[in-house]
């Protein structure tokens, strides 16, 4: 009985030291004085906060007395500081054939984003990248063919119309064809490794 007598009249003293914390902390001064029952005089303990990241919001620091338990001020919450992600970054270039990868990282906390970027669109034989062939087309295929110019890999895949892996007079012939209106348009098949240079 005695023991059942204390536990309540310690669980009164916590609820009742509990309220008066809360009632306390709604006040913006702190009265040593509203708090008669700290037999001492306040021994005020600081508790660290906790710093705010990028997706979590933080806390300051405050104070508690380590005799009675009192919290004088209620601990105020720092917002969340949000990413901040610099420029986009290229991993994986794109290509006729393939999409490519861009990512940024958060200078904060090092999270990455990434995005994918649409394989290029080309027009074969569109030396010029204006979105038609044209004459000027056939022209440079015709520089390649006679060794004037030096194609890349890139402008053999986009102007070798015949198939035959090197662009010849024949291509140039038939870009003229197509540009002139008499030959109809066909994209040749091209290979997955082929790279915009």
């Amino acid at each position: 009985m005695k023991i059942a007598k204390r536990l309540l009249i310690l669980a009164a003293t916590v609820i009742m030291l509990c309220v008066v914390s809360v009632v306390a902390a709604a006040h913006s001064d702190f009265d040593e004085d509203y708090y008669p029952w700290c037999e001492a005089d306040h021994t005020m303990q600081t508790i660290p906060g906790k710093a705010p990241t990028c997706t979590e919001s933080g806390l300051t620091d405050y104070e508690i007395c380590t005799s009675c338990l009192l919290v004088p001020y209620v601990p105020q919450e720092i917002p969340a500081l949000g990413h901040n992600f610099g420029y986009w970054l290229v991993e994986i270039s794109p290509t006729i054939s393939r999409t490519g990868l861009n990512y940024k990282i958060c200078d904060i906390c090092g999270e990455t984003i990434t995005k994918k970027t649409p394989a290029i669109n080309y027009r074969p034989g569109d030396f010029d990248n204006n979105g038609r062939t044209t004459a000027a087309d056939a022209r440079s295929a015709l520089r390649f063919s006679v060794g004037l110019d030096q194609p890349t890999d890139f402008y053999i895949q986009i102007g070798d119309l015949n198939g035959d892996g090197i662009l010849t007079v024949v291509d140039a012939r038939i870009l003229l064809r197509i540009a002139v209106g008499l030959e109809e348009f066909i994209a040749p098949a091209l290979p997955d490794d082929v790279n915009v240079i």
